[in-house]
């Protein structure tokens, strides 16, 4: 009987196998930072994803890079160099939330009272010397197409930081800053 003919449902895997592939593989942790955590409840709140973290493989944080603004409007958009429609993100939030966050221990976030009056000291000139076994990738549709591969590439890392909401203007304005004062950043 084919997949598509079961009349049952499909259960998740036996536990005892579960088990032995849980023991076999290491926790990950994703820091992910975005101007829209709210968006991500539901994905991250259902299906495998879900499973995952009830079962320890996997946990997230996600960070609002608004929060590491610190002008009086919070503003994270800033228009294009040269001119031209649309907005783009600003490096320099984005810049002082990842340095900020992955120079803590995983599942570290922002308390909501520290949150723009009071953040952590960050220097935009002196670039964080941040693990160097931490990933940062910028998520763009411009960027590396992800492939079971470059999956598998990832999934030897305990800790990844994603950056969301990347538009081609910004992603090369973080890469024009970390390149120009992060040298130590890489990017994947």
């Amino acid at each position: 009987m084919s997949e598509l003919e079961r009349t049952e449902p499909v259960t998740d895997l036996p536990g005892e196998s579960f088990d032995i592939q849980a023991n076999t593989h290491h926790r990950i942790h994703f820091d992910i930072f975005t101007l829209f955590p709210s968006m991500f409840a539901g994905p991250l709140d259902e299906s495998i994803l879900a499973r995952a973290r009830e079962r320890g493989l996997m946990s997230i944080c996600l960070h609002n890079i608004r929060d590491y603004t610190v002008d009086r409007h919070h503003i994270c958009d800033d228009t294009p160099y040269g001119g031209g429609g649309g907005m783009v993100m600003k490096p320099e939030p984005i810049v002082r939330a990842v340095e900020t966050v992955l120079l803590e221990p995983p599942g570290w976030h922002l308390l909501a009272e520290n949150t723009y009056n009071n953040l952590p000291g960050w220097d935009a000139d002196t670039a964080a010397i941040l693990p160097a076994d931490i990933p940062v990738i910028l998520l763009s549709p411009q960027g590396r197409t992800f492939t079971q591969s470059v999956a598998h590439e990832l999934s030897r890392h305990a800790r990844l930081a994603l950056i969301c909401g990347a538009t081609r203007a910004s992603t090369n304005g973080c890469a024009r800053w970390w390149s120009a004062t992060r040298s130590a950043w890489a990017t994947t």
